[in-house]
């Protein structure tokens, strides 16, 4: 029997009987057991949490306790802890273990061993098991998800990954490394030099574990370049329905068919030769039949002119400045994109850039006859301003 069963024995007389003559007062001894089950527990966990990496760790928790026992109960959470060919479950000498080999993610949770007797039961206080994990299934997503995107719009990259604790994100493009870091990838007024395949590798700090999403392709196609005068422009317009008629529009305007503008395939195709600014104000298609009539967005094209009408201007405006004055000067030009600006002295180039150039405390060798030569990047053209004269004199002139 067990230690904690504690035996106690009576002698008690039995009765006489009348038959008997052999035996006088004879004494029957009877042994009595009583089983006292004690209830007091002392249960202990030797961790209070641990921190595992999941298929690279085992764990071994251990609950100790004091009393008789009936049974003993490991838990996660509300869960009942079972046997496996992972799971060991062991009871010796006032000691509960548990083992778990290779330990995956759903092993993740709050562990507490119970134990019963016939009268009372104790639980143990929990310990925190953590278990980290991927990163995998690492997914880019691109919004919006057009196949093709237009020159200037907004583009947002995410990812998504399975990881525990969230994964570190790195961004490339074309497999380069980009300097961008977390969940998101903002391309703000994208352009076509931004094309390319676009991918995020997913990094997990606790499991020392990469993972790259699978590249994105993010094709972005440029606006037109039209150079005034002598670029050819030819726009297409489809529609359905039932006998579709078209015409083209430039503003308000009906376009008409002359020297430069043809118009073919039944009037849905356009073609402007040499074209001009204003052959592009806002061109659209319409479309009618006898039933109804719809008019496309304009047309996105970037035209490109200037510089032209180049002015200089000179600010005060004197015949004559005294040394020591303050001179402004101003430049400005029709031109898209913006021009750019070189200033001259008699012909000799200063080094100065800018629409403004501004001479402080001038001598009287800063004279001559100044101008503004202005530059187009796009259409490759120059122009330069007439000259402006600026004459110095000394003080006491």
């Amino acid at each position: 029997t067990p230690a904690e069963w504690q035996p106690t024995s009576l002698q008690l007389p039995a009765k006489s009987s009348p038959t008997s003559s052999l035996c006088s007062n004879p004494l029957l001894l009877l042994e009595v057991h009583f089983f006292f089950f004690l209830s007091d527990f002392t249960l202990s966990l030797n961790y209070r949490s641990v921190d595992l990496v999941e298929f690279s760790s085992s764990v071994h928790l251990s609950c100790s306790f004091a009393g008789f026992h009936k049974a003993i109960y490991w838990m996660n959470g509300s869960s009942e802890v079972t046997r496996s060919d992972r799971v060991q479950i062991s009871t010796s000498d006032g000691v509960s273990t548990l083992t778990m080999a290779n330990v995956s993610r759903y092993d993740h949770g709050s562990y507490w061993c119970k134990v019963i007797n016939y009268i009372s039961d104790d639980r143990s206080e929990p310990v925190n098991v953590f278990i980290s994990y991927g990163p995998e299934n690492t997914q880019l997503e691109i919004s919006p998800s057009n196949e093709h995107h237009e020159e200037g719009v907004n583009i947002q990259l995410v990812r998504s990954a399975e990881s525990r604790p969230s994964a570190q994100f790195h961004w490339f493009l074309n497999g380069a490394f980009l300097p961008n870091t977390g969940s998101e990838l903002r391309l703000m007024d994208i352009q076509a030099s931004q094309s390319g395949n676009y991918s995020c590798q997913a990094f997990n700090s606790k499991t020392l574990r990469y993972q790259t999403s699978e590249p994105s392709a993010v094709s972005v196609l440029g606006n037109k370049d039209c150079i005034e005068f002598n670029s050819t422009v030819t726009v297409f317009c489809s529609a359905s329905g039932y006998s579709p008629n078209f015409h083209w529009m430039n503003s308000s305007s009906k376009v008409i068919a002359d020297d430069r503008v043809e118009i073919t395939e039944g009037g849905s195709t356009l073609t402007i030769l040499n074209v001009t600014r204003y052959d592009l104000e806002q061109l659209r298609c319409h479309v009618f039949n006898y039933f109804s009539e719809v008019f496309s967005d304009p047309v996105n094209l970037s035209m490109y002119y200037g510089p032209e009408k180049v002015s200089l201007t000179i600010s005060p405006t004197e015949k004559y400045f005294k040394e020591g004055s303050d001179i402004h000067l101003s430049s400005s030009a029709d031109s898209r994109p913006a021009a750019e600006f070189q200033w001259f002295l008699n012909t000799n180039l200063l080094s100065h850039f800018g629409s403004e150039l501004r001479l402080t405390d001038v001598k009287m060798s800063d004279s001559g006859s100044y101008s503004c030569q202005v530059f187009n990047s796009k259409t490759l053209r120059y122009q330069k301003s007439q000259p402006v004269a600026i004459s110095v004199v000394g003080k006491s002139g």
